[in-house]
């Protein structure tokens, strides 16, 4: 017969050996649910998410590169989206320019040039693959080859990064990239390649989702004395 401090022992030991196996099956438990998601269910979830949102509202930064003729450039400023077709993007630096469509005319303003630039919203927008995701006019699994790419300095875990191929040859677009936060699957950067190897980084800040947007921000009247040229 065990004596008191032996019985004590044994059984303390038991107990503490059933509790670390109860908290082993409970991160066995956790892991089975917590599955990696796979390029369907990742596609599935921003699909949705984004057949949900009327209107986007965001600071952006926009890195193009041009290997043909190294080069560089870099821009940023405000940037408006509003379902069905409107958009507005308000480069602030590093020249100021303004490109708004209302959905049937499309304006490209260049300040320092006194020019406008007027042309069909309906043809201009057929040719930017990158904006139906935010006009919501993007079918991704019909638009898009879809594998998952490897992680980068960027991620860190907090975003899905998706490499999207056209299933149909782009005279603009070769390669889509998506970083899609996990947290809240918006799309918070993309990198368009084109034929040439020419890329552009487009990383959004702030986003605000479905925030009241009066059409006013979607209208354009050229500045006084500004050359208005047709397309």
């Amino acid at each position: 017969m065990y004596s008191s401090w032996l019985y004590r022992k044994i059984h303390g030991q038991k107990a503490r050996l059933a509790i670390v196996s109860l908290f082993v099956l409970a991160l066995g438990a956790g892991e089975a649910f917590a599955k990696p998601l796979t390029v369907d269910n990742i596609v599935a979830r921003l699909q949705e998410r984004y057949n949900t949102i009327k209107s986007i509202e965001a600071d952006f930064e926009q890195e193009t590169t041009l290997p043909a003729l190294n080069q560089l450039r870099l821009a940023e400023g405000r940037v408006y989206f509003k379902r069905p077709g409107c958009m507005r993007w308000d480069y602030l630096r590093p020249d100021k320019q303004e490109m708004v469509t209302d959905g049937k005319t499309l304006w490209i303003y260049i300040s320092a040039e006194k020019r406008a630039y007027r042309c069909d919203a309906q043809a201009y927008l057929q040719s930017q693959l990158t904006m139906d995701f935010f006009l919501g006019r993007g079918d991704f699994k019909k638009d898009f080859v879809i594998v998952m790419a490897p992680d980068d300095k960027k991620a860190r875990g907090e975003f899905y990064i998706l490499t999207l191929l056209p299933r149909y040859t782009h005279p603009q677009v070769r390669e889509i990239k998506l970083w899609i936060k996990k947290d809240t699957f918006l799309i918070d950067s993309i990198l368009s390649k084109d034929h040439f190897s020419n890329t552009t980084l487009l990383h959004l800040k702030g986003q605000r989702i479905n925030g009241p947007l009066d059409d006013h921000i979607f209208a354009f009247s050229p500045p006084k004395g500004t050359e208005v040229i047709d397309r």
